[in-house]
């Protein structure tokens, strides 16, 4: 446990495999890597990492040869491994692991505590998921929380128009400095859409690139 939570902090979505789904005769057939990934890295085999609160509690319930001193060193090391990786890094990649709403609010709520100060995260990606419109809200707080936040990939979920607008509120202040947004594929519609794009000029906001393909736009939203 201890260590499956420690070495899947902010590794991308493919070097996490869960070995224990590969049957004797998927070994022998020697399988490469990508039909390995689709058994081993298949959605909903790897939870997000776990904030030091939560491992905590989880590891306690645990069993340890010695118990009273082992659980506080495992905790405290915990503790400083998941600090170090999340100041450090800058791409978290977590797309096609079948994260919904909760998974993305766990991941914002870890963007914003650890690696908002270190300001090194430039490039969250999140795509090809089933995320929606309140993992949408979480994750538009990082936009404004995170100023080194530059990309953010939400193609192929499921946010909607409330999504679309808790992002473009995000979009609209001064502290957003987000360059890259992508959310083609979403039933943003319309309305999810020109909100988006009301917010950006209105706050002469820094979003360069704009992702919106196969969202149920009509020829409404293109004026």
């Amino acid at each position: 446990f201890t260590e499956s939570s420690l070495c899947a902090m902010t590794k991308d979505y493919d070097f996490v495999f869960d070995l224990g789904k590969l049957s004797d005769e998927m070994i022998r057939s020697g399988m490469g890597h990508e039909d390995i990934r689709k058994v081993c890295a298949a959605e909903g085999a790897r939870p997000p990492p776990r904030l030091p609160p939560l491992f905590d509690q989880m590891v306690s319930q645990k069993s340890f040869t010695n118990g009273k001193d082992d659980m506080p060193i495992v905790k405290k090391v915990q503790r400083s491994a998941f600090t170090h990786e999340f100041e450090k890094v800058h791409v978290l990649n977590f797309c096609r692991l079948g994260w919904g709403d909760d998974e993305a609010t766990a991941i914002a709520d870890i963007v914003t505590q650890y690696a908002s100060a270190a300001g090194n995260l430039t490039d969250l990606r999140l795509h090809f998921n089933h995320v929606g419109d309140a993992g949408a809200a979480a994750l538009a707080e990082c936009l404004v929380t995170v100023p080194s936040l530059k990309e953010l990939r939400l193609n192929g979920n499921k946010i909607g128009g409330a999504g679309a607008a808790a992002l473009a509120d995000a979009l609209g202040r001064r502290k957003c400095t987000i360059e890259s947004l992508g959310l083609g594929g979403n039933p943003l519609g319309d309305d999810g859409v020109i909100a988006i794009c009301e917010a950006v000029v209105a706050s002469a906001a820094t979003l360069k690139v704009f992702i919106v393909d196969k969202c149920g736009l009509t020829d409404a939203a293109v004026p």
